[in-house]
């Protein structure tokens, strides 16, 4: 797949075919949701007609990024799981609601395997989620096999994902249980995409009828009181005064890239990656559209799309000469990678190893051994980066 550009110049629109074919089947998982993503500006969202987008949504109050920032106790998985999640400040209804769908999913199993395409208590895909966890896990120096690992690692996929900020906003069992099975599991049927609470769940019922026996099993009980939950180092409360480690407004992530300056129009770009990620947040994942969702958002504006036969790999033949193999990005630039097929993929490099992956922040290492290089699209000819005041052209890629 490739895109049509008819008012671009010939050179502009054979470096964009590339681009855009370049993810047509792919995109990995990983930690989403990032923090310290934004604040709110009232005099930007009033001179350019932006919609308002709520704090809470805008930036997590935690991630839950560190391994030992609370205690992991109880005498088997479940218990184990109910004090874990309760420690870190969820509510009985809203842990039992977890806990129910991963009874469904692995009985707390953490070797659960599903033909192998489905692996740990919270199934994680084999092709995407599950190897995230296994870089986390190797990246903490944690076997990935460990009950413990695997809990730990789901409260952080699911803060960086928002799943935790949102099942916060439901307080009975089946609101709670339907949410995760629903945004965090995607355990949707046939592919529906529908968002009415309480359907669109495959077992739903089960899942509901496991989370209510664990709630009447456990409610009341204290948790985990020698070993109460502590702030992680990757929390954020939004205070308004930008990323974690003097990166701006995206944070500081973890990788092996070295910012190597800016590219002409840094700040521009990083105002529309922030702006995407507050009101797409993890919708546009995985939809095969990346090229086209990084050339509208570093460009600011609607550009067209069509069909070509065009891949990824065609770009990256006809202008090696202008792609830096090296890991020394500027910010603003377009990383390449394989994707592990012949269309490949493409993100905005944020700088700190911060990148935007099909519209949403996480860490650089949120994509694999498949890195091919870096190319500053000015290079490529493309038009000068500008504002963008609405980003509701991205809306045909949400469920592609």
């Amino acid at each position: 797949m490739g895109y049509y550009l008819p008012h671009l110049q010939d050179n502009t629109r054979k470096v964009f075919l590339f681009l855009a074919a370049i993810c047509l089947l792919s995109s990995y998982p990983s930690s989403v949701l990032a923090d310290d993503t934004a604040v709110d500006d009232p005099a930007f969202r009033d001179q350019n007609d932006v919609i308002y987008v709520a704090p809470e949504e805008v930036c997590p109050t935690s991630t839950g990024d560190t391994v030992s920032d609370i205690a992991i106790t109880g005498g088997d998985n479940e218990e184990k799981a109910w004090n874990y999640l309760t420690g870190k400040g969820l509510t009985s209804e809203q842990a039992a609601g977890v806990m129910g769908n991963i009874t469904v999913e692995s009985h707390f199993d953490p070797r659960a395997s599903n033909a192998g395409n489905y692996i740990g208590i919270a199934q994680w895909s084999a092709n995407s989620r599950w190897p995230a966890l296994v870089r986390w896990a190797k990246d903490k120096g944690l076997d990935e096999w460990k009950f413990e690992t695997q809990l730990q690692y789901l409260w952080k996929e699911a803060s960086d994902k928002g799943s935790i900020d949102g099942i916060k906003k439901y307080t009975d069992v089946p609101h709670t249980t339907w949410y995760w099975g629903r945004f965090f599991e995607v355990a949707i049927i046939d592919g529906s995409t529908s968002e009415t609470p309480l359907t669109n769940v495959q077992d739903l019922g089960d899942r509901t009828t496991a989370a209510q026996n664990v709630f009447d099993k456990y409610n009341g009980t204290p948790s985990n009181p020698d070993s109460p939950a502590t702030q992680s180092s990757g929390s954020s409360s939004c205070s308004g005064t930008g990323g974690g480690s003097g990166s701006g407004t995206v944070g500081a992530g973890h990788g092996d890239f070295v910012d190597s300056g800016e590219v002409t129009g840094w700040s521009t770009v990083e105002a529309n990656a922030i702006l995407t990620d507050s009101v797409w947040g993890t919708k546009l994942l995985y939809n095969g559209w990346c090229a086209s969702i990084v050339a509208r958002v570093w460009q600011g504006g609607d550009i067209g799309f069509g069909y070509a036969p065009h891949y990824a790999m065609t770009l990256w033949e006809d202008h090696r000469s202008l792609v830096h193999t090296d890991h020394n990005a500027k910010k603003g630039a377009i990383l390449i990678y394989t994707g592990g097929t012949v269309y490949g993929h493409v993100t905005i490099y944020l700088g700190n190893n911060r990148i935007l992956n099909d519209g949403h922040i996480e860490d650089a290492t949120a994509k694999g051994d498949d890195y091919l290089g870096w190319v500053d699209p000015n290079d490529l000819a493309w038009q000068s980066p500008h504002k963008l005041t609405n980003v509701d052209f991205l809306s045909p890629y949400q469920y592609e």
